[in-house]
């Protein structure tokens, strides 16, 4: 899927929000945040749904990265898989978008 400019730059928002969030300690943090801001905006299918799931994911992250957390990022990372299905570019299934969708949102404002 060949991405707009307007989605890349949210994109890179979305990532830079989660840098701010959980300090990255190397590359690999930076891209995995990369990952997760293109799963967003792939995952929804209008504004308002990537909108609502940048809110989730950002509180999971402010959660994860509370004072007692010993590793922010893996509280992060094991919180997206099992709340949000979230699956990494590495370990992607053959589930489908409209799947994936279905989990996240109500099925009912799915187009159809």
């Amino acid at each position: 899927m060949k991405t707009s400019k307007p989605v890349q730059l949210q994109v890179v928002i979305t990532s830079g929000r989660l840098s701010k969030i959980i300090k990255p300690k190397d590359h690999c943090d930076r891209v995995t945040f990369l990952n997760v801001a293109k799963w967003i905006h792939e995952t929804a299918q209008t504004d308002e749904q990537a909108d609502e799931l940048s809110n989730i994911v950002f509180a999971l992250a402010k959660e994860a990265n509370a004072p007692t957390s010993k590793n922010p990022m893996a509280v992060f990372m094991s919180s997206l898989k099992s709340q949000l299905g979230y699956i990494p570019p590495t370990k992607k299934s053959k589930e489908s978008k409209k799947d994936a969708l279905s989990r996240l949102f109500n099925k009912d404002t799915l187009p159809k």
